[in-house]
């Protein structure tokens, strides 16, 4: 118990008990399974919908499945796209390479290989950091949505965090655990996951070296403190995207985890054309406490868009 304490503070979530959520929220993922190669990797991926496009990109540690609730909505005036990213889902496993980067470079390569125009992103965790790296470098991108994105931080906030960060005992024991399927998305969710929730996010993770995956991810979260490697990258992209005159959404709950009232607040002020939508009572895995608010929110903030020359 003590140790799941320390993880929490080290995610900067303080539990609550009671939030507004939405109900009806379903479990079925009923959409049609699509292969593209890249590399030597098979990408997972669905497409729905005609329209300008919308790419929906998932972070740790879940998968395409994520997105369930808010396609329906989506793929009534858009064609949505969701892939599952390398090591993810039923995109192909890689357990050596650094998780970031080849998704970095596969996100490029199925963009061009869809031949994906007038695009907007959607990105939610470290698919966010993915979308507004990918978005630092794409002039011809159309906007930018972001929840609960990974952003590069100076430090850690907790000494026992900085401590413990990316020790073998951590390692250890948060892949002998599942620690991020079994205690990070159900804690970080701001309603209870039903079995079936869980049974999907399970699926696709049938070994320890699929577990270890997950805490790939969490070895490489971006503080500078801890000399992390993708620190100066992602602190160049997302300033570059703060700059820039794309439009950006920020999808934003109470309390969030990572978009905590005080960073949405320092957000308003620094991000330029940039619209924030607070969409109530949430945490970190919004997709699965707010769907609709979140698929309106999109919605509205598209339609708001003046076309791009």
């Amino acid at each position: 118990m003590h140790l799941i304490l320390i993880f929490i503070m080290i995610l900067g979530c303080a539990k609550q008990e009671s939030f507004d959520v939405e109900t009806g929220i379903r479990s079925e993922f009923s959409y049609q399974s699509q292969f593209i190669s890249i590399d030597q990797h098979q990408i997972h991926y669905m497409d729905v919908g005609s329209g300008d496009p919308l790419l929906l990109i998932h972070g740790n540690p879940t998968n395409i499945y994520l997105w369930r609730n808010i396609i329906p909505a989506l793929s009534k005036k858009h064609r949505v796209i969701a892939i599952d990213l390398i090591g993810h889902g039923k995109s192909s496993k890689e357990y050596k390479k650094n998780i970031f980067l080849i998704n970095r470079e596969m996100i490029k390569q199925f963009i061009s290989k869809l031949k994906l125009k007038n695009l907007v992103i959607i990105g939610h965790d470290w698919g966010g950091a993915l979308s507004y790296d990918y978005a630092s470098s794409a002039p011809d991108l159309k906007g930018l949505e972001l929840i609960e994105p990974v952003q590069p931080k100076k430090r850690l906030n907790s000494f026992l965090a900085r401590m413990f960060w990316k020790t073998s005992f951590i390692e250890w024991y948060m892949v002998s655990q599942n620690y991020f399927v079994e205690t990070m998305l159900p804690n970080l969710t701001a309603r209870t996951l039903s079995e079936q929730d869980m049974a999907n996010y399970r699926a696709p993770i049938k070994t320890e070296d699929d577990i270890r995956i997950t805490y790939k991810w969490w070895s490489l979260l971006p503080y500078q403190s801890q000399q992390a490697e993708l620190y100066p990258l992602l602190q160049e992209s997302l300033s570059k995207v703060q700059e820039s005159s794309m439009p950006k959404l920020f999808i934003v709950a109470n309390p969030g985890v990572i978009m905590t009232k005080d960073v949405v607040a320092s957000f308003r002020e620094s991000f330029k054309n940039t619209s924030f939508e607070d969409i109530g009572d949430g945490k970190h895995f919004l997709p699965e406490s707010q769907p609709r608010k979140i698929s309106k929110a999109v919605l509205a903030w598209y339609e708001s868009l003046s076309p791009r020359s």
